[in-house]
């Protein structure tokens, strides 16, 4: 199996979502805002592999590099962020919306009772 870079995966992505999965070099160069070194180094690289096919017009996706995007899902899912888990001392349980309660009288505005 090829393991690919994210950015190699990202030109994959983009070539197979464009119109008969077929882009130009600078749509291409625009839409991943790559230095140019990099993405022509990526290109090569793809285009050694057999996923695509390009000339100094367009890049063209081949139907091996379609076939790598259907057996290995490019997807946009990423996995569950540390930042983004609630501890669980934190959760409590869901207060009931129809009970009363008393409100802290810190909290409340001094001029609303001022009689």
């Amino acid at each position: 199996m090829i393991k690919l870079s994210k950015i190699e995966r990202d030109i994959l992505k983009y070539i197979y979502t464009a119109s008969n999965s077929t882009i130009s070099n600078f749509s291409l160069f625009k839409k991943m805002k790559l230095d140019i070194p990099v993405l022509f180094t990526s290109l090569k690289l793809l285009e050694k592999t057999g996923f695509i096919s390009y000339d100094s017009e367009q890049i063209i996706l081949l139907p091996e590099g379609i076939k790598y995007i259907a057996t290995n899902t490019i997807s946009e899912k990423h996995s569950e962020k540390k930042w983004n888990v609630i501890p669980d001392y934190f959760l409590t349980d869901k207060e009931n919306t129809t009970e009363f309660y008393i409100p802290s009288r810190k909290l409340l505005s001094k001029k609303t009772f001022n009689v």
